[in-house]
């Protein structure tokens, strides 16, 4: 075999043939190529966006037509995060998306590295030369027929499918169980209380009947992420309201809060514009 190759390359992990055909080598069978993802130029995000950053991958000859970005937060600013994605690297000008949830600017320089763009290197790859698309129409999950069922009462036949075709196309917005509770960390909550002092209120004595009621809510709460524990100088109390159906409610009574609390001020709609929009609907 050596005699028909003319130049080893170990740099770039490629071999020249005397016929001048540069041929990749791969380092193993199954082995992923990882490469640099760089900044191509200088890219200032501000805070509380996303930009497209031009990208260089300087070992791109490694990868395939396609490669795969993986998702990173900067350990030195964590509110910078890159959006995975593929880019094809056969493309002029590559970019990949990234945001800023800081509440500073944030500059890339040339030649950053901000992440890293992989493939499956194995020679015996599957290549898909065409792709078909079917209409096949997924059916509606069986944690949605409950409120087709209820929201079509008074509905005629079509538009009881269209509502189907809008709940299907939709199904992911909806929680499967009371334990499937989106969550995200693309945006921060912050409560103005201008230079009030913190308010913490003394704790309150539940009925002995709701006290293994308040251990069990809490214990839920903290095992699906909703709530964590905290150190803070403020506290306000919980409130257990029971509801007709015998189950318990919990609240918490932020009264005196809200009291403190900077509101927020926008316009009022127009009552008789909200009604005008409203006209030929049915509820």
């Amino acid at each position: 075999m050596l005699e028909h190759v003319r130049k080893l390359d170990y740099q770039r992990l490629s071999l020249l043939t005397h016929e001048f055909q540069e041929i990749n080598c791969w380092t193993g069978a199954k082995e992923e190529m990882k490469c640099a993802v760089m900044v191509d130029q200088p890219v200032t995000i501000p805070s509380n966006s996303g930009l497209f950053i031009p990208i260089n991958i300087p070992e791109a000859s490694h990868l395939t037509d396609c490669g795969l970005i993986e998702t990173k937060s900067l350990e030195y600013f964590p509110e910078i995060h890159i959006i995975p994605g593929i880019v094809d690297l056969n493309q002029g000008k590559l970019y990949i998306n990234a945001i800023n949830t800081g509440n500073e600017e944030f500059t890339f320089h040339k030649r950053q590295t901000i992440s890293y763009a992989y493939c499956d290197s194995s020679p015996n790859e599957e290549i898909i030369l065409a792709c078909q698309t079917t209409d096949k129409i997924i059916d509606l999950p069986e944690h949605l027929h409950d409120l087709l069922e209820r929201s079509s009462k008074f509905l005629d036949d079509e538009q009881k499918g269209k509502l189907k075709q809008i709940l299907t196309k939709y199904h992911t917005v909806f929680s499967k169980t009371p334990e499937d509770i989106g969550r995200t960390n693309l945006a921060q909550h912050k409560i103005n209380t201008g230079t009030a002092f913190p308010i913490r209120q003394p704790a309150r004595r539940l009925p002995f009947g709701k006290r293994e009621i308040e251990k069990v809510e809490i214990a839920k709460m903290k095992e699906r992420g909703i709530i964590e524990p905290s150190n803070s100088p403020w506290a306000s109390n919980i409130v257990l309201v029971t509801k007709r159906d015998g189950k318990v409610r919990f609240c918490v009574d932020y009264r005196k809060l809200n009291d403190v609390t900077m509101k927020d001020a926008y316009p009022i709609p127009r009552v008789d514009d909200c009604l005008d929009s409203l006209a030929g609907s049915m509820v």
